[in-house]
């Protein structure tokens, strides 16, 4: 039996290739989708990870004494109290002290945080040595340049809690800066604000030792990407709630990623799900098809082993044996293959729980394709094996009755009609139901069988033209094709993997260029570096230099979070914007570069003079309601002048003289923060607050001082006529501020104080001038809503730690480059010239063109500047491109192309299984006088005109599911929609290049059908 098995297998071993491939398809695809969602889901889970923000990879624990002895909490207890509640993998952790403390420094007194943290040295820039003994401390660089802090120094700190006036003594042994601010280990370090004092750091110790204090304990724990499982989000909600009853304190955001990895992978699991079982389904039809097939062509065997007595026990093995040899092989083929393709794809599976769920549903998948494959063998040769001799021995079977098959070709017809007019006429069906991923698929078979339908008629019309007219070639095809009405279904096999082909193409079409353009419009430009520079006009300067074109680089000053009247801001190099950002029509017109502004002399380091006039009384100018009118009182005697300076490192530096005394004097003081220079801000006059000598108020009102001249090192800075220049100067351009009132004369500038000061009713008085070139309103670049506050006619620039600025929208814009739909842009050098000192939340940024050299940066880093971070757009789109969506998209052209495949080895076998029939007629043509060409073309036109039908009619059924009103296929998890976003359906490009794939596929199947159909009709005799 065996050798008559592979016998039979041998003599048909063209069919039994193909057999063999098809269920190597088959099964290969049904094995790899489990591991390809289970490996695609640990990448996605992956990569959410590895593109979080600190402060949700991040779990923050802070823990103090509130009763019973003074002194710290064990950092471990509060890691094993996380561990048994959470109980989610993390690195090790990363612990700490702080308390609060009070320094007095002459008459001012600052209150700096004490803090130790483990291998905080390891992750700053150390100048000096780091504090690693009790008793030692290291301090920011804003304690030198605000007080004058140095190295060597020994300071008195009362740490909060500290009885009887009690200090601590601290040797300053280093200073230290960041070298990544933005890296997680810093987040919440430095406090709300980045230009607040820096936390004085001192060893662990040194803390723990002061007496009768309670001071915090802090512990940092950052999760591993295993972490981010589905229940990570309400495991953190209970352990928040239970730690809070033991007094600790908990803050993370790591319960918003886990559920947005949660929801990723769902659609993923959802997505592929869907495309898998529309394979499977395929699978099953093509085997299906190809035990059919395979049947047929053995009718005549089976009829003559029939005819000599063998009993019916024996003729099942002989029968089933030629298609489960093939199929078993090609299944164990499949299986190993499928695995190797999904981790080829998707990578391997990491985690042991999703390795045996993948296998699980692998082993399944395999078991409904191939086990389904053998009960429809067993069927089928059922049939035959219980059809009579004289059946089977007939050259042509008997005429089958096709009601069940028409009845079942009208109830896919009547199930496509009602799901099209479900979409069409029930909104609420086309999202949330099954209706928009089966509704194409019956609109697809539908248009399958009725494109067969109609083949087969017009085959039959065709060939009686063909024989009327004498054109063999169409006649012998075309009747050939209406007597074999089996050929239809492998035609509709062909629609349905065309459709779904074409569909495919036409999302991955749609989304490429939406992830490119998202890509691109997130990060701004090609490349954006995150740098730490000693000010905002020390980068720009820096970029200049090293890109003298200005089309290269551009400096940039960028403040996320809301701002005051928008959300997001961008202070760039107005003069390089549109040089070096890829413009695009919603971000309004061309930019054009902005006025230059004009600023006051530097000051060095030195004496620095001025010259003042102070009259001895109160003018009487002005009038208030509620303010007795000043009327020849004496001017108060505590009037100091004030320079306000802003050093290279974008630090606040105030130069005061005085007290002034009535009379014209010069006043001189001593500049010794200026190394590198300071730009003069504004100059004017102040008082002391008389409860507070730290704190500034206005002069009274009628004070009045003529400013003369400005002079450093013999230099004169300003002169009486420029000081006398009444236009070239302005009050305070801050909102909610008034300044005083100015007249210009021959010997310099005379400047009074207003009514109302110092009080705050009209405001908050500054009684000092700034350039007149100073932008305010400040111009801006805008798009979106514009949020007025309190204002109801002026909007206002609010940075933390700054005073507001109105400004006025001249450009709007329905997008903008990396703000999106809300924000705004700015001149960096009008913006700095408002505000000199770097303010709170600020990031300096170098934005990159395409074509940047590597030498820009290295130009950089010699003029001091020093990258933190580099962001591109290819990483951006690399990571979209590794989301849920993506990789449903890529499974699903994956799924067509085997589809396709599948179609292309059906339509094979099917003329496999016909050749020796049609050879046979063929042959006896030959005999009488057909020409060997016209048998060539016979074969072409009768292979080629299915397969033509097919891609002609999955191309129509594909466009036609593209009118379907139904949501199209997320391209991005978050439903990003800032740019927009091209219609859902099926386009002409995609229909056009399924059409070439699909056309080139069908045509090399039909000229190998065709070539090997000759061969056999030449074989036959044919050629004599």
């Amino acid at each position: 039996m065996i050798g008559l098995v592979w016998g039979a297998i041998w003599a048909r071993r063209a069919q039994t290739a193909t057999v063999l491939a098809l269920t190597l398809l088959a099964v290969g695809a049904a094995a790899a989708a489990p591991w390809y969602v289970f490996a695609t889901s640990e990448a996605v889970s992956a990569r959410h990870v590895a593109a979080a923000p600190p402060a949700e990879l991040l779990l923050r624990a802070s823990a103090v004494r509130r009763e019973g002895p003074t002194g710290p909490v064990d950092p471990a207890e509060v890691v094993a109290q996380i561990d048994e509640s959470l109980g989610a993998p993390h690195l090790p952790p990363i612990t700490g002290l702080t308390i609060n403390s009070t320094l007095k420094l002459g008459s001012t007194t600052v209150r700096p945080v004490l803090a130790a943290r483990d291998r905080i040295c390891d992750f700053a820039i150390v100048e000096g040595a780091c504090a690693t003994a009790p008793g030692e401390v290291m301090i920011g660089l804003s304690a030198t340049d605000r007080f004058g802090l140095q190295i060597g120094d020994t300071i008195e700190v009362a740490a909060e809690g500290q009885r009887n006036n009690a200090t601590t003594p601290l040797r300053i042994v280093g200073r230290y800066q960041a070298t990544d601010p933005l890296e997680g280990y810093w987040l919440g370090f430095f406090g709300s604000a980045v230009t607040d004092l820096e936390p004085f750091v001192v060893a662990a110790p040194t803390i723990a030792g002061i007496a009768n204090t309670r001071p915090t304990t802090n512990v940092d724990l950052e999760l591993t990407p295993e972490a981010y499982t589905p229940e990570l989000a309400s495991r953190i909600l209970i352990t928040v709630e239970r730690l809070s009853r033991l007094g600790f304190s908990i803050r993370t955001s790591a319960d918003v990623l886990a559920k947005r990895v949660d929801s990723d992978k769902q659609n993923l699991s959802t997505g592929v799900s869907v495309s898998a079982g529309r394979l499977i389904l395929l699978c099953w039809f093509t085997l299906l098809l190809v035990v059919r097939q395979t049947s047929t062509s053995r009718r005549g065997d089976l009829g003559l082993v029939k005819l000599r007595g063998v009993r019916r026990r024996r003729l099942w093995p002989m029968t089933l044996g030629q298609l489960i040899a093939p199929m078993t092989v090609g299944a164990l083929l499949g299986v190993g293959a499928g695995y190797l393709t999904a981790r080829l794809l998707a990578g391997p599976v990491v985690d042991a729980a999703d390795q045996a769920e993948a296998l699980r549903m692998s082993a399944f998948a395999v078991g409904a394709v191939f086990f389904g494959a053998m009960v429809v063998a067993w069927i089928s040769e059922g049939r035959e094996l219980g059809s009579k001799v004289a059946e089977l021995l007939r050259d042509v079977p008997a005429r089958v009755g096709g009601r069940i098959a028409a009845l079942a070709e009208a109830i896919i017809m009547l199930l496509a009609v009602v799901g099209i007019w479900q979409l069409l006429a029930v909104e609420s069906s086309r999202t949330g139901t099954a209706a928009p991923a089966v509704v194409p698929a019956l609109i697809a078979l539908a248009v399958g069988l009725l494109a067969t339908r109609a083949m087969l008629w017009l085959a039959g019309r065709i060939g009686e033209w063909g024989m009327r007219n004498g054109r063999l070639t169409l006649a012998l095809a075309g009747i050939a094709a209406q007597r074999r009405p089996a050929l239809r279904w492998v035609v509709t096999l062909l629609v349905i993997a065309v459709a779904g082909l074409a569909t495919a193409i036409g999302e991955n079409l749609r989304s490429a260029p939406v992830v490119v353009d998202r890509a691109v419009q997130e990060i701004g430009v090609d490349q954006v570096l995150t740098v730490a520079a000693p000010s905002r006009l020390a980068l720009r300067d820096a970029v200049r230099t090293a890109d003298p074109a200005g089309t290269e680089a551009m400096a940039v000053s960028y403040f996320p979070g809301m701002i005051g009247f928008t959300t997001g801001l961008l202070a760039v190099d107005s003069a390089r914007l549109g040089a070096v950002v890829p413009w695009r029509p919603e971000y309004g017109p061309f930019p054009v570069a902005a006025a230059e502004v004009k600023l006051l002399p530097t000051v060095v380091n030195g004496k620095l003079s001025i010259t003042v006039s102070e009259a001895s009384a109160l003018s009487p100018s002005g009038w208030s309601e509620n303010t007795k009118r000043p009327d020849g009182e004496p001017v108060a005697g505590n009037v100091l002048g004030v320079a306000r300076l802003t050093t290279a490192q974008g630090r606040a530096v105030n130069v005061y003289w005085g007290p002034l005394v009535p009379g014209r004097h010069t006043y001189s003081a001593e500049v010794d923060r200026c190394v590198d220079g300071c730009r003069l801000g504004s100059i004017g006059i102040t008082t002391r607050a008389p409860d507070d000598p730290n704190r500034e108020v206005s002069a009274g009102w009628g004070t009045r001082v003529r400013l003369h001249s400005l002079v450093q090192q013999e230099r004169e800075l300003i002169s009486a006529a420029q000081f006398g220049a009444r236009m070239s100067w302005r009050t305070a351009p801050y909102d909610e501020q008034i300044g005083p009132e100015l007249m210009g004369e021959s010997d310099g500038l005379a400047l009074t104080v207003p009514p109302g000061c110092p009080g705050t009713a009209r405001g908050r008085c500054v009684m000092e001038i700034f350039p007149a070139g100073l932008a305010a309103p400040l111009a801006i670049r805008q798009a979106g809503q514009t949020f007025f506050g309190n204002e109801i006619d002026q909007p206002q620039l609010a940075l933390v730690g700054a005073p507001k600025v109105p400004v006025r929208a001249t450009t709007r814009a329905e997008v903008l480059p990396r703000l999106g739909r809300e924000g705004a842009i700015v001149d960096l050098s009008q913006l700095d010239a408002l505000y000199g000192a770097a303010l709170t939340g600020e990031q300096l940024q170098v934005w990159l063109a395409a074509d940047a050299p590597e030498s820009i940066v290295d130009a950089l880093g010699k003029a001091g500047v020093r990258v933190l971070d580099r962001q591109t757009t290819d990483q951006s789109r690399d990571r979209y491109l590794g989301e849920a969506p993506a990789a449903i998209r890529r499974f699903e052209l994956l799924a067509a192309a085997l589809g396709m495949l599948l179609a292309a080895g059906a339509l094979l076998l099917a003329a496999s299984v016909e050749r020796r029939g049609r050879a046979a007629e063929l042959t006896a043509l030959r005999r009488q006088g057909l020409r060997a060409s016209i048998v060539r073309r016979v074969g072409l036109a009768g292979y080629g005109w299915h397969a033509a039908a097919g891609v002609i009619a999955g191309l129509a059924a594909a466009a036609l599911v593209g009118l379907l009103p139904v949501p199209p296929p997320r391209i991005f998890t978050d439903n990003w929609q800032v740019l927009p976003i091209p219609p859902g359906g099926v386009s002409g490009l995609a229909l056009l290049l399924t059409g070439l794939g699909a056309g080139v596929v069908a045509a090399i199947v039909a000229v190998i059908a065709a070539r090997r159909l000759s061969g056999s009709v030449g074989r036959n005799g044919g050629q004599r």
